[in-house]
């Protein structure tokens, strides 16, 4: 079986997957736009539930295009925009909804 490896950018702006080839080729890619709020000036959120949500999306998108089985990936490599951070509730857990 041929292997493959799945790239991942999330940024500001969206969430971006590419699937490599042994050889290094592109065979998939997926793009999805990620919106912002600003609700004062100087500030800019983003859903922790659209980030997550998007990047999702991306890699179903890229591996559909590849025509690929996921089980087909066997590594991952991951960047992401820069000082983010996440703020949970007192009675929220990491994967809660």
């Amino acid at each position: 079986m041929t292997r493959y490896i799945l790239g991942i950018d999330q940024g500001g702006s969206g969430s971006r997957a590419s699937i490599y080839d042994e050889q290094g080729r592109v065979c998939g890619y997926g793009y999805r736009k990620l919106g912002w709020i600003q609700p004062q000036p100087g500030w800019v959120e983003q859903s922790p539930q659209a980030v997550a949500s998007s990047v999702r999306e991306a890699i179903g998108e890229a591996i559909a295009r590849a025509g690929i089985a996921a089980r087909a990936i066997v590594a991952c490599g991951i960047t992401s925009q820069r000082d983010t951070g996440l703020r949970l509730g007192q009675h929220q857990r990491r994967g809660d909804r």
